[in-house]
């Protein structure tokens, strides 16, 4: 078992993005798990059952053809997983990018980015997981978004949803999206709403932010819903076209259902210059917990790593960061969901010596 300390902060909303905290306790992260040790697997989901086990979800493959989930339980610090399941895709397409949520009514989202293998466009789609007796999951039929009203001129062919979906309300939901244009290769970040926790037909979307300049751009996000009923969402804010550097910035709204966009009193994170697909976690509905791609903190890393921060304060301030990573090379995306027991699980995909598997394992805070 490998114990990394985390700084956090005791200072409370003062406006501005802080990072001069104190040492007040530690990030524990439990024994690994890997399931896929032969295989190229990418951009793990995951989410927390009503019995306390956790489903994970993950590509297989470089392609993306291949979509599997697992079934997996926890004892202590250790996670056992169950083979793999494969889901089953719509013919013609291949997949990337998959989340899964639990929602209130016990039954799963999982949102995942389409590509279409004839004209190569890409489209934000969800399926509706039922589960049965043993956790068996009963997938409904994957419904594809190919037609999303909103979206500019421009940005259509090339929509992304690689963020779990965020229940607002007792029947509402809110699915955070990106958009690429086709000839500039500009970002917009936004989002869709579902008026059912079946999905359905959804809003118009809906773009957060300025239109995007070379240096400013925000695509991947993730987001909760605290306590007094304000939702965090945090953005993957990228200052080059298609690489890996920028920051993580923070929005907080007073409602649910109306992401904001970041402004000067919210929260930065620092990565370290180096950026991916973030994941985020509220443990008692105030606390937040963030990880995400950042820059290498040792000589044995490659090129990037996985980092944990906490905030207090509704992601105003955050810890300085910790490294997480499984592996000693680049970090290729990660996972959160909440264990019964109030650990924290951390599913991962990172690269272990030439390839990339996903690996199982828990953050005690």
């Amino acid at each position: 078992m490998l114990a990394l300390s985390i700084a956090l902060l005791t200072s409370g909303c003062s406006g501005g993005a802080s990072q001069t905290p104190s040492l007040l306790g530690a990030i524990t992260l439990g024994a690994i798990t890997s399931v896929s040790a032969t295989a190229y697997s990418l951009w793990p989901g995951s989410a927390t059952l009503p019995d306390g086990k956790m489903l994970a979800i993950y590509q297989v493959g470089v392609v993306g053809s291949t979509i599997n989930t697992n079934l997996c339980t926890k004892s202590g610090v250790t996670v056992t997983c169950a083979s793999p399941i494969a889901f089953t895709l719509p013919a013609g397409y291949t997949a990337n990018d998959q989340s899964l949520a639990l929602l209130s009514n016990n039954t799963l989202f999982l949102s995942l980015v389409l590509v279409q293998t004839s004209s190569g466009n890409s489209y934000p789609a969800y399926a509706i997981g039922t589960i049965g007796g043993g956790d068996a999951i009963t997938w409904g039929t994957t419904t594809i978004l190919s037609a999303l009203t909103g979206i500019p001129a421009g940005y259509t062919t090339d929509v992304q949803a690689p963020s779990p979906v965020i229940q607002t309300g007792a029947a509402s939901l809110l699915l955070p999206i990106y958009a690429t244009n086709d000839s500039s290769g500009l970002q917009i970040s936004g989002y869709i709403t579902f008026a059912s926790l079946s999905g359905g037909t959804p809003s118009a979307f809906t773009q957060i932010g300025p239109n995007p300049v070379t240096n400013s751009m925000y695509n991947e996000s993730a987001g909760v819903v605290l306590a007094d009923g304000h939702l965090a969402l945090l953005l993957r804010h990228a200052n080059d076209f298609g690489g890996e550097s920028g920051n993580y910035s923070i929005s907080i709204s007073p409602s649910a259902t109306t992401p904001s966009f970041p402004t000067p009193t919210d929260g930065v994170i620092n990565s370290g210059g180096i950026i991916g697909r973030p994941a985020l976690l509220s443990p008692d509905g105030v606390m937040l917990v963030a990880v995400g791609r950042c820059a290498p903190q040792n000589a044995n890393e490659i090129s990037s790593t996985t980092c944990a921060w906490i905030s207090h304060d509704e992601g105003y301030s955050w810890s300085t960061l910790s490294d997480v990573g499984m592996g000693l090379g680049m970090d290729h995306y990660d996972s959160l969901n909440l264990w019964q027991d109030g650990s924290i699980g951390l599913v991962q995909s990172y690269d272990n010596g030439g390839i990339n598997v996903v690996g199982y394992s828990t953050l005690s805070l």
